[in-house]
């Protein structure tokens, strides 16, 4: 007697992993591997932290749709309503919809870009030429960067401002501000410098900063800069340069503001010590990348990293696509 045929699943994954999860997770590529080192297996993790549909209902006649095989398509599996032949990509909606590259090599590129593998150690790890790292790198780059702009209105516990009021004190929380200028020679053209000037700012106990380049070094500029990134009832701090931006003025008196005093360096309060150290790490981190052409997309990806400081990379990651790509 023949058995009978299984009937196709209407879910990839019962097993959700929700948003608090996501946020406490810490990974190793030891166990992303062991989880999507298959196509079969990486459809089955995208589904369950959904970064793709795990379900689909077909528009004419309005019930689930099955996954089926499908070895036309890289991913080997395609959503179809067998009753109205009506199919659709895995990767439909997603992050995903576009690449050429196959899932499981996709997800181990975002893990290497959110341990900041260099170029020469992602080629050696895999196949994928440098030039569609590059190319995944800056798409990630720009989710980023809607991240920080258009950040998702129930992401309330991470609003990418910075400042405000402190929720368990009342008190107002400090920012220190300052400008620093990077010189990088312009592509193709090394005899050639291009001068950069960046206003930011970092908050005091977090590290959450934001950075901005500044074309024209005018008041108007940075007012617009610091309502922008700065929440009302901040207590500024910074050196004296910025006497004529008359910061407790901006919009009738929503910041306080304090000079650091050079006559005392080491008092505790009224410095800017911690933007100093940031301007470093800046350095630094512009060394290492050193694409001047990519230079804002750089400074977006130092700020989500600096946003995301107490939580694994990868895994905050995770967490953006799957806000900014509802499938």
């Amino acid at each position: 007697m023949s058995r009978r045929r299984q009937p196709s699943p209407k879910i990839i994954s019962s097993d959700i992993i929700d948003d608090e999860k996501i946020k406490q997770e810490t990974w190793t590529f030891c166990d992303l591997f062991q989880q999507t080192s298959t196509n079969e297996k990486a459809i089955t993790w995208l589904a369950k932290y959904e970064l793709i549909s795990n379900s689909v209902v077909c528009p004419t006649c309005g019930n689930p749709c099955t996954v089926n095989g499908y070895q036309k398509g890289i991913d080997g599996k395609r959503w179809r309503c067998p009753k109205h032949n009506y199919c659709r990509s895995i990767r439909k909606g997603s992050f995903f919809e576009n690449s050429r590259l196959s899932l499981t090599t996709f997800i181990w590129l975002m893990y290497m870009w959110s341990r900041e593998y260099f170029h020469s150690e992602i080629a050696h790890e895999s196949t994928v030429s440098k030039k569609s790292t590059i190319d995944l790198f800056c798409l990630i780059r720009e989710l980023l960067e809607r991240f920080l702009e258009d950040h998702p209105t129930e992401l309330g516990a991470y609003p990418p401002e910075i400042g405000g009021f402190d929720l368990q004190s009342g008190e107002p929380k400090v920012v220190e501000i300052d400008v620093t200028t990077h010189f990088k020679p312009t592509p193709n053209e090394k005899k050639h410098m291009k001068r950069f000037c960046v206003f930011g700012g970092i908050e005091r106990g977090t590290d959450k900063c934001f950075l901005v380049p500044i074309e024209h070094q005018n008041k108007d500029a940075f007012e617009a800069a610091i309502i922008r990134w700065i929440l009302p009832g901040t207590h500024i701090v910074s050196d004296i340069w910025t006497e004529p931006l008359q910061i407790d003025q901006i919009q009738q008196g929503i910041y306080t503001h304090e000079y650091i005093d050079y006559n005392d360096p080491e008092d505790t309060e009224i410095h800017i010590r911690n933007i100093d150290r940031m301007w470093q790490r800046v350095k630094i981190h512009f060394q290492r990348k050193h694409k001047t052409f990519l230079f804002q997309s750089f400074l977006t990806e130092f700020m989500w990293r600096s946003h995301f400081k107490n939580n694994d990379k990868f895994a905050a990651l995770i967490y953006c696509i799957k806000h900014l790509y509802k499938v």
